[in-house]
């Protein structure tokens, strides 16, 4: 009954396994990586096929012949469907480093394009101001002297009043 409970528990984890494995295959990225994914799917079909060989034993009650299968095929094809898994998880890690470095790259060429560009904006804002106060300077400091001069007595100066704003009004 026991043999019955683990085989039974045995095919859904195959089951489970064939899933996960169907599910994988989709995300399958280089061809590195899917080299190394049919290397284990033979692993895989190996394992299957000596697994369904030992059920197949043990029901027969042949448990002389199941003992040599697992010191011989089973152990062997366990030992390399665990080399084919631990090589696909190194090609995920390696792809994962390779993933985080690119993240990196962007993450710093981005924050130099935000500093770029709020440098420029501060520059540009400077540049604005100093135009906006030579605007509104200039003309004050041409009504400063003219009146300066008016102030000192000089009414035979002429000069020129141009625009619309405060200070022409003033020198009109």
């Amino acid at each position: 009954e026991q043999l019955s409970v683990s085989i039974a528990r045995a095919a859904e984890l195959t089951a489970l396994l064939k899933k996960a494995k169907t599910q994988y295959e989709t995300l399958l990225s280089s061809e590195r990586e899917r080299q190394q994914f049919a290397r284990l799917e033979q692993a895989l079909d190996a394992y299957y096929a000596v697994n369904d060989q030992l059920i197949r034993l043990s029901n027969e009650g042949r448990l002389d012949e199941l003992s040599a299968l697992l010191g011989t095929q089973y152990k062997a094809i366990s030992d390399d469907l665990g080399a084919q898994f631990g090589a696909l998880m190194k090609i995920n890690a390696e792809a994962a480093d390779e993933s985080a470095a690119l993240a990196d790259q962007v993450y710093d060429r981005a924050i130099t394009a935000v500093i770029g560009l709020i440098v420029f904006a501060a520059l540009l804002t400077a540049v604005l101001a100093l135009m906006l106060t030579r605007s509104i300077v200039k003309p004050l400091s041409e009504a400063v002297r003219v009146s300066e001069t008016i102030a000192g007595g000089d009414l035979t100066e002429a000069f020129a009043v141009a625009g619309a704003d405060e200070p022409a009004t003033l020198l009109r």
